[in-house]
């Protein structure tokens, strides 16, 4: 059990950091929260004057398991639901405001599109779903829906959640539960059969009467929030403190600040922005480092405008987003005064526009006079607001939005594998989830990622110490690429190893091996994160309660070829993630659930790089069979479209071959005589060669007809000392 007394560092006091402390915190660790700011809260702030309240970035949000509004409500924070009037959207386009349909019927029976866009977007059901991973918003929405939705519709509800361009922003990372319908047969019909409170709000019949879409503000905003988790942590936190460098020394981490000290921890978590995350480790993961550099941000004006009296325009909604092609420089305003209470004085208005983005970055070069010249210009446009503003204020937030771009998914497993090798945690909008409830759930993970890390009973370097082989039967040998300390035995005779099999042929016998792991089996995870279907991704290694390793491949040097090897295909997953077959022999693949499934078979290099797509096979009804048979030696994968990252290696090998199953067990039948067997985890294969590698261990026995044999391998890392 790890000690109370664990002294875990975390790094950056936004919402993430703060939410991994409080949770750190509660599970019985010594925390210290470190920020470089003099206050907390990072982007959540709130700012009043003259009975004005204005937010300096997101103003609320909706219901959600483990999010904001328990936070909230565990604080003691009072909460106000959203007035009726703000049930509304409004888009600007072709120089005016249209109200934006609340749902995928609406879009289609109202006026918002033209009847060509609704027979394009009827169409929907007939286009074909997409092969590749890497596809943008706008690839996506063009090719299901039509270039008019996209552009009326989706571009700016886009625009109002990354500010970003969905001709850059990827698909599967901003909305990974659009792929899913799109694999149940389309939108249209994906949308009939499942509810995706997740994805968009407009999807949903009515959002008033909806749970998932209520909407929610701490009463004196959210200010009033990052106010009370930094009392709450006060006792715990270290302000204006700059790390400059992070030191791995042992087990421990030694973090050096910007005044010249340096104090050790058990533990780190990272919850800056990425570049600062980039600048700490750095030194120590390079590739890690380059991923978290990849992530582009884009930065944002917030500009604040109060009038003590109402306009014209009679602001009935939450606010208004601008479609593409717009001259206007704001890209939305929220009507904070039409949402909330307490946002303006008695008669007056509160209004929040939002500038800069990926559309106009340059906002950040002018000054806070133009700036708000400049909005109250597109306010006189679109609302026809011609008074002058009793209240006005500019927040500057360079670097604002992270930008889930192409290829933003295959930078997180960098990240991610790279600081479970540097043994920290990181965490923050830049992985994913940019919204407030996002943020606060990840605390309970990140604090569940730390206890796993200090289980481990040894550092996963250690990993790559020599193997130690003691070997059974008639011969052992040192095992190539070392990394697993490897023992095999022969079950004791009084646990009946063998016992006749005369349903074998004659001359042949069975063999039996169980490989078992005798560490915790924290020492062989990674962070498994979630895949592209939302649900939890498991370990690359599963043991049983310290008992047996699955997907060993064990092979036999000598002997007759594999027989048909069976996957299957459930929840986006593969199982087993590693098999080795006999060439001339055929792959089977059986779907095992009610998902529909895009199976793809790839041949890979050394490298894991494509070389070549062997197949690709729609997967939607149970018990539903794809057959592969290759004809020479090679690498094949075999994955779900729906998560590229849960897949199986697939060996086309000569010899006899098996793999362990979840409880470690493998068996081979083979004919009688001397047979070397040898056991790979985890396999890999080498093209030029035509050998597999990554040996763990290897015996000499010998089969005797129409009889079971048992073997044990029992797998651990190497001692320490």
């Amino acid at each position: 059990m790890t000690k109370k007394s664990s002294r875990i560092a975390v790094i950056g006091a936004g919402i993430s950091g703060l939410s991994a402390t409080r949770e750190l915190l509660r599970a019985g660790h010594e925390v210290v929260l470190i920020e470089s700011s003099e206050r907390l809260g990072g982007l959540l702030d709130s700012s009043s004057s003259d009975g004005f309240l204005m937010e300096h970035a997101a103003s609320s949000f909706i219901p959600a398991e483990s999010g904001a509004a328990d936070l909230a409500r565990d604080l003691g924070v009072s909460l106000e639901e959203a007035l009726p009037q703000a049930k509304k959207r409004w888009v600007y386009q072709d120089g005016r405001l249209r109200e934006m349909p609340p749902n995928l019927l609406a879009m289609l029976s109202g006026s918002f599109l033209s009847w060509r866009g609704k027979l394009r977007a009827l169409a929907e059901p007939l286009q074909p779903t997409h092969p590749g991973a890497n596809e943008s918003v706008a690839e996506f929405f063009n090719r299901r829906l039509g270039e008019e939705v996209e552009q009326k519709m989706i571009a700016p509800f886009v625009t109002g959640v990354y500010a970003g361009d969905t001709n850059n922003l990827s698909l599967r990372a901003c909305f990974p539960s659009l792929s899913t319908l799109e694999a149940r047969g389309g939108l249209l019909r994906g949308l009939a059969a499942t509810r995706v409170e997740s994805a968009f709000s407009f999807f949903q019949d009515d959002p008033g009467k909806s749970k998932g879409q209520r909407i929610l503000a701490p009463v004196g905003g959210l200010g009033a929030l990052a106010k009370a988790l930094a009392r709450e942590l006060e006792p715990h936190t270290w302000t204006s403190t700059s790390i400059s460098s992070l030191e791995k020394d042992g087990r421990e981490f030694v973090l050096h600040t910007a005044s010249g000290e340096h104090h050790r921890f058990d533990g780190v978590v990272l919850a800056t922005p990425a570049y600062v995350s980039a600048s700490l480790v750095g030194p120590h993961q390079a590739e890690m480092a380059q991923a978290l550099r990849e992530i582009p941000y884009v930065p944002m004006v917030v500009v604040g405008l109060g009038y003590s009296d109402k306009p014209i325009h009679p602001l009935d909604g939450f606010g208004f987003v601008v479609a593409k092609g717009s001259s206007l420089r704001v890209l939305g305003t929220v009507f904070e005064s039409s949402c909330f209470s307490g946002r303006a004085p008695e008669g007056g208005v509160m209004l929040r526009c939002m500038m800069g983005g990926s559309r106009d970055p340059g906002i950040l070069d002018e000054s806070n006079e133009a700036i708000v010249a400049r909005a109250r210009e597109d306010l006189k446009e679109v609302l026809d607001i011609r008074g002058e503003p009793t209240f006005q204020q500019v927040v500057r937030w360079p670097r604002a939005i992270p930008q889930y771009t192409i290829g933003h998914l295959d930078r997180v497993d960098r990240i991610e594998e790279g600081a479970s090798s540097l043994g920290i945690v990181v965490t923050g909008n830049a992985l994913g989830g940019i919204s407030i409830n996002d943020c606060v759930a990840k605390g309970k993970k990140v604090a569940d990622r730390v206890l796993q890390l200090l289980n481990q009973a040894a550092p996963l370097m250690l990993m790559l110490a020599a193997v130690t082989l003691v070997g059974c039967g008639s011969s052992a040998q040192s095992p190539k690429d070392s990394g697993i300390v490897a023992t095999v035995s022969t079950v004791p005779a009084d646990a009946e190893v063998d016992s006749p099999r005369p349903d074998l042929p004659i001359g042949q016998g069975q063999l039996q091996v169980r490989a078992r792991w005798l560490w915790p089996d924290s020492a062989l995870r990674r962070s498994p994160g979630r895949n592209q279907c939302g649900l939890a991704r498991k370990p690359a290694v599963e043991v049983e309660l310290m008992g047996g390793l699955p997907n060993v491949a064990v092979t036999a040097r000598h002997g007759r070829a594999a027989g048909d090897t069976r996957l299957s295909v459930s929840g986006c997953r593969i199982e087993p993630r590693v098999v080795v077959m006999g060439i001339g022999k055929t792959l089977s693949v059986v779907n095992m659930d009610e998902r529909e499934h895009r199976l793809i078979v790839e041949e890979i290099d050394a490298n894991g790089k494509v070389v070549a797509q062997i197949g690709e096979m729609p997967m939607r009804i149970p018990g539903q069979v794809f057959k592969y048979s290759p004809q020479a030696k090679t690498l094949l994968r075999v994955h779900d479209s729906l998560d590229a990252q849960d897949f199986a290696y697939i060996v086309v090998h000569d010899g006899a071959a098996a793999v362990t199953d979840k409880r470690g067990y493998a068996e081979i039948e083979l004919p009688e005589g001397q047979q070397t067997l040898s056991l790979w985890y985890p396999p890999t294969y080498t093209p030029t060669s035509g050998e597999l590698e990554g040996k763990k261990a290897e015996l000499t026995t010998t089969v005797v007809p129409q009889i079971l044999s048992k073997h044990i391998v029992d797998m651990y890392p190497p001692d320490e000392n």
